[in-house]
């Protein structure tokens, strides 16, 4: 089982490799999918600046709330987007987990820390 150890601070951890013994990357067509409709719902919304959102949610086929989901996923950082898109992604993260996930920062910084865990540095 490929494993690392890593320092966080004061402690050291042993950090195993998403998926177990799985090696190489696990795309998830599901979570691609949902990113693509995160980036394709905010064109709508930058191209439309006409229109109110329950217009562009019904031109777009979704309903208001969900198209609020999109686009707070359209606003990930791009370093979670490449690891969705590479297959890097935390095992937890599913279509479904990010999709619900309440209270993600907009800040990037704040993002890493919810998604992959990263130490949050305070200043």
């Amino acid at each position: 089982m490929p494993a690392r150890v890593a320092r966080v601070g004061k402690e050291v951890r042993l950090v195993i490799a998403p998926g177990g013994t799985r090696n190489g990357p696990r795309r998830d067509p599901g979570l691609i999918k949902l990113i693509i409709k995160a980036h394709a719902a905010r064109a709508a919304l930058m191209s439309a600046s006409n229109l109110a959102v329950e217009e562009i949610a019904t031109r777009e086929g979704h309903g208001r709330d969900y198209l609020g989901v999109l686009l707070r996923l359209s606003w990930l950082s791009p370093d979670i987007t490449s690891a969705i898109l590479d297959g890097h992604q935390p095992a937890e993260m599913t279509r479904q987990a990010l999709a619900r996930k309440a209270g993600v920062p907009l800040g990037w910084v704040g993002q890493r820390a919810i998604f992959f865990r990263v130490p949050r540095i305070e200043r």
